[in-house]
């Protein structure tokens, strides 16, 4: 005996699968509909999904395995029952126990509800449990127990006591039942008729010539559905929509609703795209789009679709639009139209309806219907209702554009007061920069003049008495000691003046630098400015290699003593950067710019650990360090976060170049700099 006398053993076998399969996947979206039913979907979304998960699964183990039902038996007048495989337990365990889970907990919430709400929960719990105890009778048979299928009669009960709910307690509105039943009747039709259609094709042409396993059957069935499932369903999603449900929208409660939404305040930008999508979500619109006033235009803020074609994000106050709303003031339905102009920019945005927003007699924005989803023109009523919601949002829009202005306001208030306080600062620091220069520029002008006058006047003294009345006096050997000696006294006094020399210009510097002047600048030979840069650090960078590549004819154009005091901090900071690493190392590279011929580039590179991304921006504010902070106040301590701050003034402030980071995290970090060439440099004749 085959399945209702047309299939033999191994066609039902398969179906008979499928059944199972699909009866799996009913459970996960019980629980939805339990959870939804009680309002705590939400809280068990991720639950659901797992259930979801686990019931897939077994469905597709189930359809091309024999673990699940491995054949078929028959007892009495029962024929081909299934008969449950090795891991039938666990489909069956799946079933019951998500089905209970949903079950319970709307029990739970059921002692909880009173009045209509409580009756809606008693007739769900009563239609779920007839309808399931009978339907699980027909899971029996897989253990090989011979208990009757009649108790599927009983999930009858369930749709009964559901729609009594329904007409009598308004369990659920009407349309989505019909709509959502329409739709799952056309789903299950194609299912069936993609599963009959490859089985007969396979049955009738294939197995003439090739042996095809069952399984194989089933496996091409489910790739086909699930290939046009989402094709089909929004084919007739929107079927539906369209000529099951044109005259369903409560306009009453659509106010209701918009008046609630519009009264949220928000940016201009932002709460077009909210009216947007409760247009096409709530008024049943397909596409919509608003243009808002600014200035002497109105701006395309928000669009559903995407409205990506320029000509299209502006409409000028000058359009025939804006003068016919001016003129009526009332809402336009596109088949009414007799101005061109008019049509073709409704045409283009696919509008079929257009409606003002006035605030007073001034336009502030204008909203752009799609065609209805229904299909259907837009009647007087329609518009009407559209229009009143355009003039509340007129409301929202003019709040928006003062939350605008606020904003900016605030920014520029903000702003502002980072100036003020920024000039605050620097005047503190024009005054201890004054104190500071005092109180160092007294005891150095001391240092100085005695250095000048030990090389210049004192050893010249002692050497021409050493010649004239010591030298003959004494062996060869204690002259060339004595004259060694006589040499390093003159080399360390003459490195004293340029160091104290050099002290004074970083004080002149700093004083300068508050008051944006720029000392004296001109030409500059950088391999020679690169060189006095070594020499005045070579005493605190020991153990770290300098590699240089700079062009030999590099003359920029510069105060001497600001770019050494530039580059010697740099390299500060790659050496302390640089602390603990085996192989230092510093490379600089300069070279005119190939971008701008007038321009220098300078490369400053270290294989130090890198700055992260994140605090590159902030390593050029006045007091940022990522050094740990100094212990003491003592001027130049490491870590003020000063130094950077200061070069970066330097070089674009006083010397009108640029400098910028580059930086990876574990391969170093580059610092850019760009100085202006001098003249002659540009012209070639270095």
């Amino acid at each position: 005996m085959t399945l209702g006398g047309f299939f033999d053993y191994s066609t039902t076998l398969m179906w008979n699968r499928y059944c199972q399969a699909m009866a799996i996947l009913i459970v996960p979206f019980y629980f939805k509909f339990s959870c939804s039913l009680i309002g705590i979907f939400e809280q068990n979304r991720k639950l659901f999904l797992i259930y979801l998960t686990i019931g897939v699964i077994n469905a597709l183990f189930l359809l091309v395995t024999p673990f699940y039902v491995q054949g078929l038996w028959s007892f009495g007048s029962y024929p081909y029952q299934p008969l449950g495989g090795p891991l039938y337990f666990i489909f069956t365990s799946y079933f019951v126990g998500c089905t209970l889970h949903g079950f319970v907990l709307a029990w739970k919430h059921y002692r909880l509800k009173q009045g209509i709400e409580k009756k809606h929960l008693q007739l769900f719990l009563w239609a779920s449990a007839i309808s399931y105890t009978g339907g699980f009778t027909l899971f029996l048979q897989g253990y090989h127990l011979p208990v009757p299928t009649t108790g599927v009669f009983l999930i009858l009960v369930y749709v009964i006591i559901i729609g009594y709910s329904v007409f009598k307690y308004r369990f659920m509105d009407v349309e989505i039942i019909i709509k959502k039943t329409l739709v799952l009747t056309g789903l299950l039709t194609m299912v069936l008729a993609v599963v009959i259609l490859v089985s007969g094709f396979i049955n009738v042409f294939v197995d003439r010539y090739f042996l095809i396993p069952a399984w194989c059957t089933t496996l091409a069935s489910a790739l086909m559905v699930a290939g046009i499932y989402n094709m089909i369903r929004g084919f007739l999603v929107e079927v539906t929509d369209k000529y099951l449900f044109q005259k369903k929208i409560n306009y009453r409660t659509l106010l209701r609703e918009a008046s609630e939404f519009l009264a949220r305040v928000s940016d201009s930008e932002s709460q077009s795209q909210n009216i947007v999508s409760f247009l096409i979500q709530k008024a049943r619109i397909a596409s919509a789009s608003i243009y808002i006033v600014s200035g002497e235009s109105l701006f395309l803020k928000a669009s559903d679709p995407f409205m990506g074609v320029e000509d299209l994000k502006k409409i000028d106050s000058s359009h025939s639009i804006v003068n016919y709303f001016k003129n009526h003031h009332s809402p336009i339905e596109i088949q009414s139209l007799k101005e061109e102009k008019i049509s073709n920019l409704m045409i283009a945005l696919k509008a079929e309806a257009a409606i003002p927003c006035f605030s007073s007699d001034r336009i502030v924005a204008i909203l752009f219907l799609g065609p209805q989803k229904s299909d259907g023109p837009y009647s007087e009523e329609d518009l009407d209702v559209f229009f009143t919601l355009g003039q509340e949002a007129s409301i929202a829009f003019e709040n928006s554009r003062l939350y605008d202005e606020a904003l900016q306001k605030t920014k520029i208030l903000e702003a502002t007061q980072a100036s003020l306080i920024a000039a605050e600062k620097t005047a503190t620091m024009v005054g201890m920069a004054k104190a500071i220069g005092h109180e160092v520029n007294n005891p150095l002008a001391t240092v100085v003049a005695r250095a000048g006058f030990i090389y210049k006047e004192e050893l010249k003294e002692l050497e021409k008495i050493y010649q004239k009345e010591v030298k003959s006096t004494l062996p060869l050997e204690t002259q060339i000691k004595i004259e060694k000696k006589l040499e390093k006294i003159s080399d360390n006094a003459q490195r004293i003046d340029r160091s104290g020399k050099r002290i004074e210009v970083a004080v002149r510097t700093l004083t300068n630098i508050l008051k944006d002047t720029q000392g004296e600048q001109g030409p500059q030979n950088f391999r020679v400015l690169w060189r006095e840069c070594l020499e005045a650090s070579r005493f605190s960078t020991s153990g770290c290699t300098f590699h240089d590549e700079i062009e030999p004819n590099l003359i920029i154009h510069g105060n001497n003593e600001q770019l050494i005091q530039v580059f010697t901090n740099l390299i500060k900071n790659a050496y302390e950067a640089m602390s603990g690493m085996k192989d230092p190392k510093i490379t600089i590279i300069a070279d005119k710019d190939p971008d701008d011929p007038q321009m220098a580039k300078i490369e400053f590179q270290d294989n130090g650990p890198g700055i992260p991304p994140s605090i590159q921006h902030k390593i050029w504010n006045q007091g940022f360090s990522t050094k740990s902070k100094p212990q003491t106040d003592q001027l130049g301590e490491s870590g003020q976060g000063q130094g950077l701050y200061i070069c970066k003034h330097l070089v674009e402030s006083v010397h009108k170049g640029t400098m910028a980071v580059k930086s990876e995290p574990g391969k170093g970090t580059t610092f850019i700099v760009r100085l202006p060439l001098s003249e002659e440099s540009i012209d070639g004749k270095y």
